[in-house]
């Protein structure tokens, strides 16, 4: 044999071995093969790493979720991630293939990693859709809640606000439970009908909603004239005398309405704007109206200048007066004016008055952790030495300690993630604002 003839079969034989091997091991030989006619090295999967994050855009184009105000396009559904950019990019190509090949939810997909500690949030940010109200009819709170989505979002809590446009209350109930949103402003009335089935609950109540914090305590003041003439010094020299109980169709006007009739008061119902109550009030046209102050805490301008500028008495309700209008109507609320807020206040001490209280509520959807984180820093940056975004935003807010307000008077369930981060300050917490075992 030659040694040409010999040194193939050699190779032959080497050959033959190496496919055995290969083949054992579970492995085939691919032929080498260049890139198909007109697709360069880079399309064909040679680039380098910096090459392909070249090719993906630093951010990518976003969508307000105010200019249409849908709940859709707020965002990714309950819990996604904000995952945007160039390492976004790469997360979702790499981490969802891994995921595929585990058997687990890609990171695009991650909700709330859990640990030990309930009120820790581990893992991507959370994007959660917060329902507002409409920006045109009612601007300061529109404005407040931007502010308290910046507040969250920047607080590293590992949660971001998405705010979108609203019809407020009754409307963000309604979407938060058909999962259209995570949470949203509502207001304690609307809360409380919404998990006892009051009207318009009736058929499906919304028993899972879940209280976050109060961030606005609202009294709604009766005033009366005291000069000359028919005075009106108390509640029941109302009955059958002309009254103006706050703008027709208005929160203000539904509670004070049924808070008198469940004492049996019934006044002559006046109609028309609060500009025009207040002319007629100051010509001596009206000689009692109620009025919907801006806080529990400030002295609101609009009535102190009611009150400067013809003799008047703020008249305060009873207890029992009270006490009737919540038997026979639960989710009406009532507040204590602290004592001095205004001059000429009928009697001694705090006022109290029937209110309107608006506040932030989710459902039990929303993970303890992340409801914890949400409220931890709403209160924290209202508290002394805190930022005071909300502050800056809505100045009605200014003197009001959020937490302890939160836990006065609230006949709806708290969220748990709420609940323990209160007890930490060493707030009690009344046993009807628990939430159910």
């Amino acid at each position: 044999m030659s040694r040409h003839a010999a040194n193939r079969l050699v190779a032959g034989i080497r050959l033959v071995v190496v496919g055995m091997l290969l083949a054992a091991c579970g492995t085939t030989p691919t032929p080498t093969a260049g890139p198909a006619p007109g697709v360069t090295p880079a399309a064909a999967g040679g680039a380098s790493l910096p090459t392909l994050i070249a090719t993906v855009p630093a951010t990518a184009p976003a969508t307000s979720p105010l200019a249409t105000g849908s709940p859709t396009s707020a965002g990714s559904s309950p819990g996604t991630p904000a995952v945007t950019g160039t390492a976004a990019s790469l997360a979702r190509t790499t981490g969802t293939a891994a995921a595929r090949a585990q058997g687990t939810p890609a990171a695009s997909q991650a909700v709330t990693t859990r640990t030990s500690d309930p009120t820790r949030i581990t893992g991507p940010a959370q994007r959660l859709r917060f329902g507002t109200v409409n920006s045109a009819a009612n601007p300061p709170v529109y404005t407040y809640a931007q502010a308290m989505a910046r507040v969250v979002s920047s607080s590293g809590a590992g949660v971001e606000l998405i705010p979108v446009e609203t019809g407020a209350a009754v409307d963000n109930i309604n979407r938060i439970s058909r999962g259209d949103l995570d949470l949203g402003i509502v207001s304690l009335d609307t809360a409380y009908r919404a998990v006892n089935g009051v009207p318009p609950w009736e058929a499906e109540p919304v028993v899972e909603l879940r209280w976050l914090w109060t961030y606005l305590t609202q009294p709604v003041l009766v005033l009366g004239r005291a000069d000359t003439g028919a005075s009106i010094a108390a509640l029941d020299d109302l009955d059958g005398k002309p009254f103006f109980p706050g703008a027709r169709g208005s929160p203000a006007e539904a509670a004070v309405r049924l808070a008198l009739t469940a004492n049996g008061i019934l006044p002559e119902w006046e109609g028309g704007s609060a500009e025009e109550a207040a002319a007629a009030y100051r010509e001596g046209r009206l000689r009692a109206l109620a009025r919907a102050a801006q806080s529990r805490s400030a002295p609101d301008p609009a009535v102190t200048e009611l009150i400067g500028a013809q003799p008047t008495g703020i008249i305060p309700w009873t207890e029992a007066q009270l006490a009737a209008a919540a038997r026979r109507y639960p989710w009406l609320a009532s507040i204590a004016v602290p004592a001095g807020t205004y001059r000429g206040t009928v009697g001694s001490g705090p006022v109290r008055t029937v209110g309107l209280i608006g506040g932030v509520a989710a459902t039990t959807k929303l993970s303890d952790s992340a409801a914890y984180a949400i409220v931890k820093a709403i209160v924290e940056d209202s508290r002394p030495g805190g930022a005071a975004v909300q502050w800056t935003a809505f100045p009605a807010i200014r003197n009001e300690d959020l937490a302890a307000q939160t836990v006065t008077g609230l006949n709806v369930p708290l969220h748990p993630g709420a609940t323990r981060y209160y007890r930490e300050l060493g707030l009690t917490i009344d046993p009807q604002s628990l939430p159910p075992r």
